[in-house]
């Protein structure tokens, strides 16, 4: 996303050394005026139908983590300056607001429609960028994952394993009868494509 320039990339992968999922957000100054903005993160339910994915529990802890329907959701390397919790319409005209609900539990919404929202004020100089780190544990019902770690190391390792995985074909056949057609059907796919 990019706009008035400010551009704000967002990278999310599955981190197996760590029994993670890593969310790094990138937002980066590219203009020669300083900008202040803020960034809100909203954790609400999916879409506008709560039943697909209902929040009837929500609690945020000094900005850090998150629980959704009393388990653990989301860790934040830096804590959010401002946090809070409320009913769906209730976060999001404060998040209009530039603000945060004042709560900081809901133990009961009744139309599964709880929302949470973290304030990360930002001063970025022109040319300058800065990061945001978070985790989600990486199978439902774990523990927070811990989010004091080199995100882009991780980043990498993980590329890695996935080039390792899939960088070679290998391809197993039952017996030389069908191999023989396969290498015949492949032999022919080539002359189809090149006839000369």
């Amino acid at each position: 996303w990019e706009a008035l320039g400010i551009s704000v990339r967002n990278t999310l992968f599955g981190d197996d050394g760590q029994a993670a999922v890593r969310w790094k957000i990138t937002i980066e100054n590219s203009d020669t005026e300083p900008h202040n903005l803020t960034l809100l993160l909203a954790t609400r339910p999916f879409a506008i139908n709560q039943n697909i994915a209902p929040i009837c529990a929500i609690r945020t802890q000094s900005g850090h983590r998150l629980w959704i329907n009393n388990v653990p959701f989301m860790a934040a390397a830096t804590p959010a300056s401002d946090a809070g919790v409320g009913l769906l319409p209730e976060s999001m005209a404060s998040a209009l607001r530039g603000r945060t609900p004042t709560s900081e539990r809901i133990s009961d919404a009744t139309a599964a429609d709880a929302a949470a929202i973290w304030a990360y004020p930002i001063d970025l100089n022109p040319r300058q960028s800065t990061e945001f780190h978070f985790a989600f544990p990486g199978s439902p019902g774990e523990d927070f994952p811990t989010v004091d770690v080199p995100i882009d190391e991780r980043m990498r390792e993980t590329v890695g394993l996935w080039e390792e995985a899939t960088s070679v074909l290998k391809l197993t056949l039952p017996d030389k009868v069908v191999e023989s057609g396969v290498i015949a059907s492949l032999g022919y796919l080539l002359l189809a494509l090149d006839p000369d």
